[in-house]
């Protein structure tokens, strides 16, 4: 485990190792990036459909650092899907928002969200 942590923090920090492909250094390497990314990103539900990327980005900034918003759409019509997701900059700003924000209302919805247990993939 030890020597799984210093593997990664070396392929993270950009050393050159002799087997970077291993699945070991692999595991490690997602490891650390999840538990340091880990837990960031806030599921958003009840959105209109007049609700874009950059409206969710304007109501979480006061909450931290929004690193990326996200609204899914439908595939043919392009229509909102009615959710979608924001990776704040921490953990910490991630549960403050969905603290603040849980059920409030915005643009005729009830917000539902919750702290997605993944890592960042949005």
């Amino acid at each position: 485990m030890l020597l799984e942590e210093f593997t990664a923090r070396a392929i993270l920090r950009g050393s050159r190792l002799c087997f970077p492909n291993h699945p070991t250094t692999r595991n490690a390497v997602q490891k650390v990036e999840s538990d340091r990314m880990g837990k960031r990103v806030v599921y958003v539900g009840g959105l209109s459909d007049s609700v874009s990327a950059s409206n969710l980005r304007d109501l979480f900034s006061t909450y931290g650092l929004v690193a990326r918003a996200h609204v899914v759409r439908h595939k043919h019509s392009r229509k909102s899907a009615g959710y979608g997701f924001v990776e704040m900059g921490s953990g910490e700003q991630a549960l403050e928002a969905v603290a603040a924000l849980e059920g409030t209302q915005y643009d005729g919805n009830y917000l539902r969200l919750y702290v997605t247990p993944f890592p960042s993939s949005c």
